[in-house]
């Protein structure tokens, strides 16, 4: 993704400098966390030629894992 592009037409495009975006000198604030998910949200697309993964497992202590040393 040409993240870099996509920034500089938006900082443009709004009438932004890049600290409209940051909390300090590197860390997205709020409106900065949007824009990178909103750029990257529309570069992902679903294979449904690949398999599901497993997101979630549940594990029982005692039956499945042993608890040691708190």
């Amino acid at each position: 993704i040409d993240q870099r592009r996509e920034w500089a037409a938006y900082l443009q495009r709004h009438g932004l400098e890049p600290k409209a975006l940051l909390t300090d000198n590197v860390h997205l604030n709020e409106q900065g966390n949007w824009l990178m998910a909103d750029i990257v949200s529309r570069h992902l697309v679903e294979n449904p030629s690949l398999p599901v993964p497993e997101t979630v497992r549940e594990y029982v202590v005692g039956r499945d894992v042993e608890w040691k040393e708190g």
